[in-house]
């Protein structure tokens, strides 16, 4: 065998060392290039998070001032929109930087009927002046990148059977009369105690008269046109009443055409005691640490917080200050008006009104609870229980204390 020269293996040690500078090289420009990725990745997800966010805050904008029930115009609601979607996203950190959402990165789509879209984009480029720096693959000259997320939310409302039923959770047990006093033509001849009209059309489900949201509404558990039932939904009788006013206790959810059950008896005890503790009021009437709402402005109408707010207490806000939400805010059911004999059997449920409770009043063998209406929604009737296992298909579940759903769509 021929012995190999020390010249020769100096070759091969020298064309190893090569090869494994060139490796080197190689790894080191795919690590560098893996970091920049990932750090894209991470920005390019802040930026989505961002334009959900913002196509959240811009569909919430379509129900607060009323415009999925026609109380507003679509001029004046897209500003309104484009603002809330603008200051929600800039809230948010893309690549360090607050996101920057111009005018022209909010678009609208109104051409499905009380089914509102907002589009968000929220983006990082060059045309801007605010790409997304590179790091180490700057060496061969990417010195900066494009990100971009885009989202869009709708503010959906079922009122006159356009789509899904909505499945409405978290309701409070006081059962109101599709019966309204301000507006009273056409008449509903099942109120009772004189002519009203309708929150809700019943030939066309939808609510009657969009002018109702602000609306101040008074209603009592005597026999007058404002009668209002009180519900059994713990099938405890009135044991658990105050409970099931106070918090959202009741797991199942409700939809048009549902049964429920009335409780016997008027429980004016109970029902006042758990309408105070909902609206965290130390006692009747206004001015009592709940919190307030100012009706006069055109909506989103202005809410503050009352000295008993628990983020008032928790010390996050202070007494006075404007709040987002509230848990004055509740949702309940309607039925279609007549007469109530307590205990007297069930009523179906015909739709919905969503209502910021101002002050409850025990006045002898009676509850006077006031309120300002923000909401109503009617739909055609669906079978009874459809929403007893949730999630079925057809159905839409509105979060707590909401009465029109938002949800991102893409």
């Amino acid at each position: 065998m021929p012995h190999m020269g020390s010249s020769e293996k100096q070759r091969e040690r020298g064309a190893a060392l090569v090869m494994v500078a060139a490796a080197m090289f190689v790894l080191m420009i795919l690590a560098a290039v893996g970091v920049d990725l990932a750090s894209l990745y991470m920005v390019r997800n802040e930026a989505q998070r961002a334009a959900d966010a913002a196509a959240l805050a811009g569909a919430k904008m379509f129900v607060s001032t009323g415009f999925t029930s026609g109380a507003i115009s679509q001029a004046a609601v897209q500003p309104l929109a484009r603002q809330a979607a603008q200051a929600i996203g800039a809230q948010n950190k893309v690549g360090g930087q607050p996101a920057a959402i111009q005018a022209s990165d909010v678009t609208f789509n109104f051409t499905l009927p009380k089914d509102p879209r907002i589009t968000v984009v929220v983006q990082r480029s060059s045309a801007r002046g605010n790409a997304v720096p590179t790091f180490f693959a700057r060496v061969w000259g990417w010195l900066s990148a494009d990100v971009r997320g885009t989202a869009t939310a709708e503010a959906y409302n079922s009122s006159g059977g356009n789509g899904p039923v909505p499945c409405v959770g978290c309701l409070k047990p006081l059962l109101l009369p599709n019966c309204d006093p301000i507006n009273t033509s056409p008449a509903n001849p099942s109120c009772p105690g004189g002519a009203q009209g309708y929150f809700v059309d019943p030939a066309t489900h939808d609510i009657a008269h969009p002018s109702v949201i602000g609306q101040k509404y008074q209603f009592h558990q005597q026999l007058v046109p404002s009668q209002y039932g009180v519900l059994d939904f713990s099938g405890s009788g009135g044991a658990g009443l105050r409970q099931d006013l106070a918090k959202c206790t009741i797991t199942r959810q409700f939809s048009c055409g549902d049964s429920v059950p009335l409780l016997t008896g008027a429980k004016v005890g109970p029902a006042s005691q758990g309408i105070e503790d909902m609206i965290h009021a130390s006692g009747y009437g206004l001015n009592k640490g709940q919190d307030s709402i100012d009706p006069t402005t055109p909506p989103p109408f202005t809410m503050k917080a009352g000295s008993n707010n628990p983020d008032v207490l928790a010390g996050a806000v202070s007494a006075g200050s404007p709040i987002a939400s509230s848990d004055s805010v509740v949702v309940v059911p309607l039925y279609d008006g007549t007469k109530l004999s307590p205990g007297a059997g069930s009523v179906t449920l015909t739709g919905f009104m969503q209502i910021f409770v101002t002050q409850v009043n025990h006045q002898g063998g009676d509850d006077n609870v006031e309120g300002v209406i923000l909401n109503v929604m009617g739909c055609t009737q669906s079978p009874p229980n459809t929403c007893q296992t949730g999630g079925q298909p057809g159905t839409i579940t509105p979060p707590p204390a909401a009465l029109i759903p938002v949800r991102l769509v893409q």
